[in-house]
């Protein structure tokens, strides 16, 4: 995937780490 979606990917689990897990 494009580098943003990465990014964008880190900052919502970042934010919502229990939806992650």
């Amino acid at each position: 995937p494009p580098p943003r979606v990465v990014k964008s990917r880190s900052l919502f689990l970042a934010h919502r780490p229990s939806t992650f897990y």
